[in-house]
């Protein structure tokens, strides 16, 4: 088959309860008590619009990249990582690395727990039949924890 696909139709079938067919009386005769069946019509209508393509469209039609431009956002991002730097040598001066070490090796520790308590949890609601929420009210546990 050349040109155009094939179009096909909507074909309803006449239901036990129904006195008359919607629209083919043919498969009702070969599927009594069937449901309507949508049959594929061919290709979309219309064509498919990426977002993706939209986007890099758009980003096409701003204002065209020149050594200029490229000059001043390297310089923006050059005093952005001074800034930050500074920033940073400032927080070191306050604070002491091993300590901050130490809480961040706690913190990854009860991270740790908590997940292992929540999947615990899980399995008990789950052999219990009843919901995690209902064992935070049992065991007096805050949800948000």
């Amino acid at each position: 088959m050349e040109g155009k696909p094939a179009r096909t139709q909507l074909v309803t079938v006449k239901s036990p309860s129904e006195s008359q067919p919607l629209h083919s009386a043919t498969s009702a005769k070969r599927c009594p008590g069937a449901t309507p069946v949508k049959r594929y019509r061919g290709p979309p209508r219309s064509t498919f619009k990426s977002p993706v393509l939209a986007s890099s469209k758009a980003k096409s039609e701003s204002a065209p990249v020149t050594a200029a431009s490229l000059v001043e956002d390297i310089d923006k991002l050059q005093a952005e990582y001074r800034q930050s730097k500074a920033e940073a040598e400032e927080l070191e001066k306050t604070y002491d690395i091993k300590e901050l070490n130490l809480y961040i090796d706690l913190f990854h520790e009860y991270n740790e727990v908590k997940d292992t308590t929540q999947m615990l949890l899980g399995r008990i609601a789950e052999v219990r039949g009843t919901t995690v929420r209902q064992l935070h009210e049992e065991y007096s546990l805050d949800p948000a924890d």
